[in-house]
């Protein structure tokens, strides 16, 4: 029997500790500047700063790498929302941020994190509905008809070539 590690809405917020963090609920006490000196790891309230999704990978592998079965871990299925919440929130005031851009670059991180910890353990990654831009809008011809300007072909094509195996 295979054994298999699910992940999910891991939500990282690079801008975590940041005036561009998102928060979510009110009187979370906010996830810019002042949450980080405190609240390192995140907190309530707030998308996961880069050190908790890492930290977690790391808890996980090691967790698969002490396990008394010995069986390990055969492939690692995340089953979506790589990316923080309203990533299409982050269009810079000159219009110079791209939010397909940076939802892209928030889930190569993922993978490569994963792949990181897991280094010969095929993953399998779904695209979640805070991974497309905007939230729950999944366009996938894009606005040219024939699928360039999609966040599908702009993900496959953001750094997982290299993170991926061909047969995953």
């Amino acid at each position: 029997m295979g054994v298999f590690l699910w992940l999910s809405d891991l939500h990282l917020d690079p801008y975590y500790g940041t005036e561009n963090a998102a928060s979510h609920h009110a009187g979370s006490g906010g996830c810019g500047p002042a949450a980080l000196p405190e609240h390192p790891y995140g907190r309530v309230g707030c998308d996961a700063p880069k050190s908790l999704v890492a930290s977690a990978l790391r808890d996980a592998a090691s967790a698969a790498a002490d396990d008394p079965d010995g069986a390990g871990v055969d492939f690692v299925l995340i089953v979506g929302d790589f990316a923080r919440h309203e990533v299409d929130s982050l269009v810079a005031a000159d219009g110079t941020a791209d939010p397909v851009e940076i939802a892209g670059s928030i889930f190569s991180y993922c993978v490569h994190t994963i792949r990181s910890n897991f280094p010969d353990v095929p993953i399998i990654p779904v695209i979640g509905n805070n991974d497309v831009v905007p939230d729950y809008y999944l366009d996938t011809l894009g606005g040219d008809g024939n699928g360039t300007g999609s966040i599908i072909p702009n993900l496959a094509t953001s750094g997982l070539g290299d993170a991926l195996s061909a047969e995953e």
